[in-house]
């Protein structure tokens, strides 16, 4: 593929990453502080797959994906829009605001799900190439971390522009809500799938077919690998991205750093895509995973013994090689899954990357979920003092266990999933002989079909012929 089509086709990440990396960051302590009620992600298990279903049933001139790209981006741009907004009926955090905001977000996942699984169900349907893939998967990451780095700041500066925290989540949700329209419409009108499906592929599925089709894929062993993989991965990210702002604040007394430290971990991780898309040219996934992952298992638990007093620079170098390994749990997991993809055509006939797609994003907001709510539980556990609403720029004096508890929560727990991902690459399947085994494998039913269907076209016409 050319490059200018690489880069246009990793554009349409950013849309999907600016609003996930806000929602991410700042979606609690919106909802705790500014509007006074909970959070809640359930709908997620439900939109995820039956989107991937839908994406993977679509027929259309445009293709399969590219329609859900083109028309969900404005839906998508206008509930994040909503996401933000206090209306007066809901400012009490009664009953009422709750409703509110279990509406608003359902619909926020909901066209976040109908834009960002189709859009990387893309990956396997524009190239074949066991590598381009990876190359594809590092474009499309590396600016979503770029965007992210970007749109993490000026939504920062944004709120401290504004009178109220109300009238800066208002503008900033005004402002990235237009932008988020446009990367999706980019690769859009710059990338067509080159993917032509079956007749057969056709036919309508119903609901208890979809879910058999579900079940049927968590039976192929490549998927169990990579998906206990990725889990493992976005376990760890959203257990550190949940947790990393109350360990700078209170274990390292080091607040007035934070956003240079995400700075360097989200810069670094960009920088070192490249780096690790080349070795991975050159080594392999498996091995490029260890290398990587390593780095910064061994930083999660030297972070376990940082100590208030510390000097910022040893924080900034623990971020920086944090970053080295960041990019990893970004690159190798998702461009391991084309090549389970095409496993799964191999032994089913059938092509299903929006629900493969599909499931490998609800795994991702399972992540955030359980990240969410492992740490608020343990916190809660641990006798964490919440700041009044006249303490804003006070440090809170926290117990010990609190402190204990964030650093464990930083450390050695994210190292622990980081280490049982080990086991699972262990066991991955496809090397870059095998999966060209596979497309080759492919290749040959795919022309015994057609000439098979050729042959039996050609026999019916001269049985007609009098």
């Amino acid at each position: 593929m050319p490059i200018y089509k690489k880069i246009a086709y990793g554009f349409g990440e950013v849309g999907p990453h600016v609003g996930a990396v806000i929602y991410s960051f700042f979606l609690q302590t919106f909802l705790l502080e500014v509007a006074e009620v909970g959070a809640y992600w359930f709908w997620d298990a439900i939109t995820d797959p039956i989107i991937g279903h839908l994406s993977d049933r679509t027929t259309s001139a445009m293709g399969r994906r590219r329609p859900w790209l083109l028309w969900g981006a404005v839906p998508y741009a206008v509930a994040y829009f909503f996401l933000w907004q206090v209306p007066p009926w809901a400012e009490d955090g009664d009953a009422i605001a709750i409703l509110w905001y279990l509406l608003v977000i359902f619909a926020y996942n909901t066209t976040f799900t109908c834009v960002a699984v189709p859009y990387r169900a893309l990956t396997p349907d524009l190239t074949r190439d066991y590598d381009e893939r990876t190359s594809l998967t590092m474009y499309r990451q590396f600016q979503a971390l770029v965007s992210g780095v970007i749109f993490t700041f000026a939504h920062s500066i944004i709120i401290d522009s504004t009178d109220t925290y109300k009238d800066g989540y208002m503008l900033s949700a005004l402002i990235f809500g237009i932008f988020i329209i446009f990367p999706p419409w980019v690769t859009f009108f710059t990338n067509k799938e080159r993917y032509q499906r079956s007749q057969e592929e056709h036919v309508s599925r119903g609901v208890v077919q979809h879910f058999r089709e579900i079940l049927a894929m968590f039976r192929n062993r490549a998927f169990q690998i990579v998906t206990l993989l990725f889990l493992c991965c976005w376990l760890a990210i959203n257990f550190i991205t949940n947790n990393l702002f109350l360990y700078v604040k209170y274990a390292l007394n080091l607040e007035s750093h934070f956003s240079w430290l995400l700075l360097t971990i989200q810069g670094t991780a960009a920088v070192f895509l490249f780096f690790w898309s080349w070795v991975s040219r050159k080594i392999g996934k498996v091995n490029t995973y260890y290398i990587g992952m390593t780095v910064w298992t061994v930083v999660q638990i030297g972070l376990f013994f940082f100590e208030e007093g510390i000097h910022p620079s040893s924080m900034y170098i623990a971020g920086a090689l944090a970053g080295v390994g960041v990019s990893i749990g970004f690159l190798i997991p998702w461009s391991m899954l084309p090549d389970v993809i095409e496993l799964d055509e191999l032994e089913t006939g059938k092509r299903r990357e929006g629900m493969f797609y599909s499931v490998y994003g609800l795994f991702q907001k399972v992540g955030l979920a359980v990240g969410v709510a492992a740490s608020s539980w343990a916190l809660g556990l641990a006798g964490y003092v919440a700041p009044t609403s006249d303490e804003e720029d006070v440090r809170t004096p926290q117990p010990e266990a609190v402190i204990y508890t964030l650093r464990v929560m930083i450390g050695p727990f994210p190292a622990l999933l980081l280490i049982l991902s080990f086991v699972a690459v262990y066991f991955y399947p496809i090397t870059r002989e095998r999966h060209e085994e596979i497309r080759l494998e492919i290749a040959a039913r795919n022309k015994a079909i057609r000439e098979s269907t050729r042959n039996n076209v050609d026999e019916t016409a001269t049985a007609e012929t009098p």
